[in-house]
C-alpha cells in the first residue's frame, strides 16, 4: 500500500509465484509511470485507468523535490 501512495501500479499478478512459511505466495506486478514522460509514453493520451496513479505520482514528486536536496 505504502507503493500505491506515491503512484505505483498494480499491473499484473504471477500465482504461486513463491513458497514461504509453508504455503505458496501470489505475486504482483507493480508498475511506476514518471509524470514527466506522459506525452512522449502516451502520444495518444494517457489510458483512464493509469490516470490516478500518475496523479498520486505527480504530487509525491512534488513533495520530494521540496524536500530533497542533491549534492
Amino acid at each position: 500500500r505504502a507503493l500505491e501512495r506515491v503512484g505505483y501500479m498494480v499491473t499484473g499478478k504471477e500465482l504461486r509465484r513463491g513458497f514461504g512459511k509453508g504455503a505458496y505466495r501470489d505475486s504482483y506486478v507493480l508498475s511506476w509511470l514518471h509524470p514527466e514522460k506522459i506525452g512522449v509514453l502516451y502520444p495518444e493520451g494517457l489510458p483512464e485507468e493509469y490516470k490516478e496513479g500518475v496523479d498520486r505520482a505527480r504530487v509525491a514528486l512534488e513533495k520530494a523535490r521540496g524536500l530533497v536536496e542533491l549534492l
